[in-house]
């Protein structure tokens, strides 16, 4: 009895070693490849370009809803902050927009693994996510996108459209919107200038 006592005891004592083990083995921090962590840090693009966006901004923009028409003409806010530690900005408009209240988000950033600036956009207008993308250089100073996305107005599931981020410097930047006419002819859809508030 006493041997089979002392056989259990070690049968269970290397049970929970093994176990040990495993769990240690299981918890292992994986160290990420140098080549791999240099693309998740923000580079020149984020401090030579993105960052000449940031702060409170006024806007006047005008808008085309067709192109013989005369545009639409509005005012208002843009307040724009580097989120997630300096690798995306983060743009919040309020304004008015076709004689109603207008709300807007947007987020842009670069992809330095792709060589892209890439951005997003959602409003009180629309339940749709606008999604842009476009190789740029990483200090341009306009930063060209194209997209697709539904447009109700048109009705249209997949409407293109391009965009041009023009900085002029840090206190006055344009975003232009282009669209294409039922004839495929491109037209200029929209037109924000921003300028930093004093």
């Amino acid at each position: 009895m006493k041997t089979l006592l002392i056989t259990a005891m070690l049968t269970f004592a290397a049970s929970m070693a093994n176990a040990q083990d495993s769990t240690s083995t299981s918890t292992t921090t994986t160290q990420a490849p140098p080549e791999w962590m240099k693309y998740t840090q923000p580079g020149e693009a984020h401090k030579k370009t993105l960052e000449n966006v940031v702060g409170s901004f006024t806007y006047t923009i005008k808008m085309w809803m067709d192109p013989k028409a005369k545009p639409e003409q509005e005012t208002g806010t843009s307040e724009n902050k580097w989120i997630l530690g300096g690798r995306f900005v983060q743009q919040e408009v309020k304004g008015r927009a076709m004689g109603q209240d207008f709300e807007g988000i947007g987020m842009t950033g670069y992809d330095n693994f792709t060589g892209e600036f890439q951005s997003t956009w959602v409003d009180n207008m629309s339940t749709a996510i606008m999604l842009t993308k476009g190789a740029n250089s990483p200090t341009t100073k306009t930063i060209k996108e194209e997209g697709t996305a539904s447009n109700p107005y048109k009705n249209e599931k997949n409407h293109w459209f391009r965009t041009e981020l023009k900085i002029k410097d840090k206190n006055e930047h344009t975003y232009t919107m282009y669209s294409k006419d039922a004839g495929g002819k491109e037209y200029k859809s929209m037109e924000m200038v921003y300028k930093r508030k004093k």
